[in-house]
């Protein structure tokens, strides 16, 4: 039968908040001149011959990041900071280091493969920003908001017996925040296409195929981005 092969434990905060639902405040978006892509991280699925201990890094994740950035930067009509400013910002740099050094407080799944941008802080840690954190580093960064990502990308086809097609497909979750606002002015859910190519019949996934799929599904998860306020 048809089931789609959806990462266990999907336990992040933003996840659960987010997912199934849409928060659009045009009105709002549409006064952001600036803005920077703060957060941003992916979940993948895991190889039965992958560690999932360690977070990956990947050039298939950053261009994720960079075609995120650039998207929203055409999309809101904004100048974005690019990640080569970000990271050489000593107030980011102080907020990285709060927030993804030592031990955090933060949800992580175990089952599957973390992949993280260097020296970009994960979804996870603007939760652990909170509101003062947030308005501190918009003014620090002088943008009218920041912006936060994660990649869940799921496999979607066909399996008997744990045997059978796995197409990636990505879904995005992201948040905007504005200074001085406590709840993201912006939270949704983008929903890629399914690869066209499986990853593999098994658990034995080729993690190279696996990323370069998810990308693909990753364009055109946000290719959708509308202000449509009929979408639900």
């Amino acid at each position: 039968m048809k089931t789609k092969l959806l990462l266990l434990m999907m336990t992040s905060t933003f996840l659960l908040s987010c997912a199934g639902s849409r928060k659009v405040e045009v009105a709002e978006i549409k006064t952001v001149r600036s803005f920077a892509l703060t957060n941003f991280s992916a979940m993948l699925p895991s190889s039965a011959l992958s560690s999932n201990a360690a977070v990956k890094n990947s050039e298939d994740i950053d261009q994720m990041y960079e075609a995120l950035n650039q998207k929203l930067s055409s999309f809101l009509k904004a100048k974005s900071i690019k990640r080569s400013a970000l990271v050489a910002n000593e107030h980011y740099v102080k907020a990285y280091d709060g927030t993804m050094k030592g031990f955090q407080n933060k949800n992580i799944d175990m089952s599957s493969m973390r992949y993280e941008v260097v020296q970009i802080m994960d979804s996870e840690s603007m939760r652990l920003l909170d509101t003062t954190g947030r308005d501190q580093l918009m003014k620090a960064l002088n943008v009218d908001a920041i912006v936060s990502a994660e990649v869940r990308v799921v496999l979607d086809g066909f399996t008997v017996a744990g045997i059978g097609t796995r197409k990636p497909q990505a879904h995005v979750l992201m948040q905007m925040y504005k200074k001085g606002i406590e709840a993201p002015v912006w939270f949704e859910t983008f929903i890629g296409d399914a690869a066209s190519e499986s990853v593999g019949a098994t658990k034995f996934i080729n993690e190279n195929k696996l990323r370069e799929l998810s990308l693909a599904s990753f364009r055109s998860a946000i290719a959708k981005m509308t202000f449509d306020e009929t979408k639900k």
